[in-house]
């Protein structure tokens, strides 16, 4: 998680928009911050201590409420901006803590795994009309792309484009995240394992792209050419807005989530389903269902996109899913293991996969073994 995304999540905490999972995660890292001696961003010792007690009464509040949130806040010398300075810099010194909640209990440090797995990181590759492949660095977090030429987001080239418009393809590995900005200023962010199919340059009346996978878009504005993805048999097509969608094969149904904007759905036999910032559908068999998040909900979404893995009430395999893409592993499970059990939590994408592993044993009572890159679901 970068400066941005760590003030992002700070000032949702301020204005009472964070998810439960998020709420914990700012508040445990908080009162670790101040408990310290360290003067972060030059605060002193009785600041310290006001907003320590300030963290501590909000915690015994939302407790006390049966899980709602009491926004008033304690007198503090400059209370918003030592909360962000100090939380933001040890988030940023440090990263986000793996921290996977259950009611009622605390998170315990787990064993070490002899054979441990690193996170994914930026990886992908771009295939060009004539058949060449070009690896993007790992170094870059994106490529930009216009019709003479690819650059990274740094701005250094990659290499010239013919006149003539052509296919391209941008693929992520399992393991593997990038950024793409296409040729009409569309922002594009790639999970693991997905591909995006576009032009060179768009032409026509429309703006078409294929994906399968995962993305997050925010469309440049066009009205006068609506953009649209084609997925698993889906389509979305939008003028301008951001919207997350989640096609992988493995997942039951192709999950939209509108957070600004909208968009139109249409596949099998529906058409002209209209989404509403905050909601989400799902299309399965020719059929779409329309779902009403609340704001956090809609983001935790996209959390990915900042280096946050965020589960409400998910399925063991949909977690393990996750994991299987992101650490780039395979996952058995024994017999006996419950693949429908549901967990809840927030945890870093870039710590080791022990991390996970350790906090699932310990909440739920199930077992891990890694051999090489496979991973063992055990009872």
């Amino acid at each position: 998680m970068d400066k941005q995304a760590a003030d992002r999540l700070l000032k949702k905490y301020l204005d009472g928009s964070c998810s439960a999972a998020e709420q914990q995660l700012v508040e445990r890292w908080l009162d670790d911050a101040v408990s310290e001696d360290n003067d972060w961003s030059g605060m002193g010792a009785a600041e310290r201590e006001r907003l320590q007690l300030s963290v501590r009464n909000r915690l015994i509040e939302s407790i006390g409420t049966g899980g709602k949130r009491d926004f008033r806040i304690l007198p503090l010398m400059r209370s918003r901006v030592a909360i962000l300075s100090a939380a933001a810099a040890i988030l940023v010194l440090v990263g986000l803590a793996l921290f996977f909640f259950k009611s009622g209990s605390d998170p315990v440090t787990g064993p070490v795994y002899a054979n441990d797995i690193a996170p994914g990181s930026n990886k992908a590759t771009l295939r060009m009309g004539n058949g060449k492949v070009i690896a993007l660095s790992g170094n870059k977090k994106g490529v930009l792309i216009d019709a003479t030429k690819l650059t990274y987001d740094d701005g250094s080239e990659i290499t010239e484009q013919t006149a003539e418009v052509q296919e391209l393809v941008v693929q992520t590995p399992n393991g593997g995240q990038y950024e793409a900005v296409l040729p009409d200023g569309t922002h594009v962010w790639l999970n693991a394992a997905s591909t995006l199919k576009f032009p060179s340059k768009f032409i026509g009346k429309e703006r078409l792209v294929t994906l399968s996978g995962e993305a997050y878009f925010e469309v440049s504005h066009d009205k006068s050419k609506p953009f649209k993805v084609v997925s698993a048999g889906q389509t979305v097509e939008v003028l301008g807005t951001h919207f997350n969608i989640n096609a992988y094969q493995d997942n039951q149904a192709v999950k939209t989530t509108l957070l600004e904007g909208s968009v139109r759905l249409s596949g099998g036999s529906v058409s002209g389903t209209v989404l509403k910032p905050n909601q989400s559908a799902s299309f399965s068999g020719g059929k779409i269902r329309v779902e009403r998040l609340a704001p956090e909900e809609a983001e935790n979404e996209v959390a990915w996109k900042d280096g946050l893995f965020i589960f409400e009430d998910e399925s063991l395999q949909s977690v393990m899913n996750k994991v299987a893409r992101w650490y780039n592993v395979e996952v058995v499970y024994t017999v006996g293991v419950d693949k429908n059990e549901l967990y809840g939590g927030s945890l870093s994408r870039y710590d080791k996969v022990s991390k996970v592993l350790e906090t699932l044993e310990l909440t739920k009572g199930i077992h891990f073994k890694v051999e090489g890159r496979r991973i063992l679901v055990m009872k």
